[in-house]
């Protein structure tokens, strides 16, 4: 398989061309720089992030502990994205348990305020006026 894949390299191969030219491409469009706010949802943890002071040392511990905190974001990560897609493949079904969560809600809360009261009186005059009009 690697000599598939090296066999497919141009035989010149400029490797210090190609190493300008990335270095180059970096300091020209550095990480901070890329477009709607990409950078800033990279999480700190992460190898990207924690890598860009080349004076920064850090120790195995350090490594583990970051790997272990990006590692944690991202099962939660997945979990969100899971949990979106079940929500929005059952929408409808979701949002009939919602509407009949709110109108439960909002009954329990017209009946301790005495709203309720109001509304009958309403409802008793138009059944009046229904007998009258037959």
């Amino acid at each position: 398989m690697l000599h598939f894949t090296l066999s497919k390299l141009p035989c010149p191969l400029d490797l210090d061309g190609h190493i300008l030219h990335a270095a180059r491409l970096f300091e020209d469009h550095p990480p901070e720089s890329l477009p709607l706010g990409a950078w800033k949802r990279i999480p700190w943890c992460s190898v990207l992030k924690t890598s860009r002071d080349p004076h920064q040392k850090y120790t195995q511990e350090d490594a583990m502990y970051l790997f272990e905190k990006q590692s944690q974001q991202i099962r939660a990560e997945e979990r969100r994205k899971r949990a979106l897609d079940f929500l929005w493949s059952h929408r409808r079904s979701v949002g009939s348990v919602a509407l009949a969560i709110l109108v439960g809600a909002a009954s329990f809360y017209i009946r301790k305020k005495g709203l309720d009261t109001s509304v009958w009186s309403y409802v008793g005059r138009i059944q009046k006026a229904i007998q009258n009009w037959i």
